[in-house]
């Protein structure tokens, strides 16, 4: 069985965006299903030497459709997914207990 990641979003206001998460001590969280991102560094096509600093892809998640599904197509809607997330936390369960992976404070949604 797959272990979920937990997402917490704020818009723009700093309101939470809930998700329908009801488990002790991650109410109102996303629940993850699939993960993306990816790493790279640019390297020179004739010689194979770094010829940049480190490049981040998106990070991309997946999720069900719940709670905050309408929220988010709204903003799809409106086109204004730009100020969407001010506050980014996804938590992954290991060895019973919720650790933070990753926390990232003014994230820029780019799509939905």
């Amino acid at each position: 069985m797959a272990i979920p990641a937990y997402l917490w979003l704020k818009d723009d206001g700093g309101a939470d965006i809930k998700g329908s998460v009801d488990v002790q001590g991650r109410e109102g969280s996303i629940e993850i299903v699939a993960l993306e991102h990816a790493l790279h560094i640019p390297t020179g096509n004739s010689t194979g030497k770094l010829i940049g600093t480190r490049v981040h892809d998106l990070l991309v998640f997946t999720k069900e459709v719940n709670a905050s599904t309408p929220y988010l197509y709204k903003a799809v809607m409106k086109s204004d997914w730009h100020g969407l997330v001010t506050a980014l936390v996804l938590m992954f369960p290991l060895f019973l207990q919720l650790t933070r992976r990753f926390c990232h404070e003014s994230t820029i949604m780019q799509n939905v």
